[in-house]
């Protein structure tokens, strides 16, 4: 089935300061988009088939903030975060369905982001780093349908490294998902039912890398 061109205008303004010397950075964003004829994704029951289809008209708009702070040289600490409120209009599907005023699919309506570095020279040579980052997200519908949602979820990841201060080589322990959440990276729904694909569990590593 053919489906047409999506346009899109989009608005914004923002702004990007630093603050206390440098050590802190502050940036602020708010933004407003309007579409036409968004494509969209959909699964069709009877062929068994992904098809496209083209949403009458669809508007995201939200604001982002994003801050990163160094009390010391050797620290870094960061927040970012986001609100997002989207809706389809006039959106009648291939099927007939009305689903005007759903939210856009895969948009959670907020986002955060927080962590923390830690640098430093150990000898003369060598340089050990750390890194811890949590980053949690709203739930979300998966489809245009708004019927199967992917409920809120926070991941933590943690980095510990040594290498040398040249860059030629590094070895680092890092854990991804410590806190074992449970959650979907795909989902399609079909039937009723879904078929969906989850993301790792908790997972541990060593990672040796070197540069010629």
């Amino acid at each position: 089935a053919s489906y047409d061109p999506e346009t899109a205008w989009t608005y914004e303004a923002g702004a990007k300061t630093q603050w206390a010397d440098g050590r802190l950075r502050l940036n602020l964003a708010v933004f407003y988009t309007n579409f036409d004829d968004l494509q969209v994704e959909q699964l069709d029951d009877a062929g068994l088939t992904l098809i496209i289809d083209n949403a009458a008209s669809a508007k995201i708009k939200g604001v982002e903030l994003e801050t990163v702070f160094a009390p010391v040289p050797a620290v870094q600490l960061w927040l970012s975060g986001s609100y997002i409120d989207s809706e389809y209009e006039d959106f009648i599907d291939s099927s007939g369905a009305d689903l005007s005023g759903n939210s856009l699919a895969r948009t959670p309506e907020i986002m955060l982001n927080v962590g923390g570095s830690f640098s430093a020279s150990v000898a003369d040579s060598l340089t050990l780093r750390a890194r811890l980052e949590y980053s949690w997200q709203d739930e979300m519908p998966w489809g245009v349908e708004n019927t199967v949602y992917e409920g809120s979820y926070g991941l933590l990841d943690a980095r510990l490294s040594l290498g040398s201060r040249d860059g030629r080589w590094e070895a680092a322990l890092y854990g991804k998902n410590l806190g074992d959440e449970l959650y979907r990276v795909d989902v399609i729904p079909f039937l009723g039912d879904v078929f969906a694909r989850y993301a790792p569990p908790r997972s541990y590593g060593l990672q040796l890398t070197t540069n010629f």
